[in-house]
């Protein structure tokens, strides 16, 4: 299983908007700080924005600041939200019917197990509880 570049740009505005402790920030400066495209920023701002993760400040001296309280965000809806699919087999999903072997075959149900284990465990964590613990460490990973 692979999480894409977009997703951890959305968890690093999460965590770079909440380490602001309510101030504005904008694209700019996490695009500076974090060697991150101002246009990959800007889409992942939009969709944090659009499903009312960040509040937008438009105008001079605008921005985005955290628009919820960081234990109110659960990293796995901040996943299902950010990744296009979680299809770990080309036979899940919707090429689930072109498989001759969907009726025979254990391997994609050992597969999906481990995805539903691995969604159990994400499910347990917010990310008062990443920023706590410093499971992902902004100050340190750049």
């Amino acid at each position: 299983m692979r999480i894409t570049s977009f997703t951890r740009y959305t968890v690093i505005v999460l965590l770079h908007a909440a380490l602001k402790r309510g101030e504005l920030t904008t694209i700019s400066d996490i695009s500076e700080i974090y060697g991150i495209s101002a246009n990959h920023l800007m889409k992942v701002v939009h969709l944090l924005s659009a499903n009312g993760y960040l509040e937008t400040v438009k105008g001079r001296g605008g921005g985005l600041r955290l628009n919820l309280e960081l234990q109110d965000i659960k990293l796995i809806d901040v996943l299902k939200l950010s990744e296009p699919d979680f299809n770990i087999v080309e036979c899940f999903g919707d090429k689930r019917g072109k498989c001759q072997e969907i009726d025979s075959c254990k391997f994609s149900g050992v597969v999906d197990e481990a995805l539903q284990n691995f969604f159990g465990v994400i499910e347990k964590y917010t990310f008062a509880d990443i920023e706590k613990t410093n499971l992902f460490d902004l100050r340190q990973s750049m």
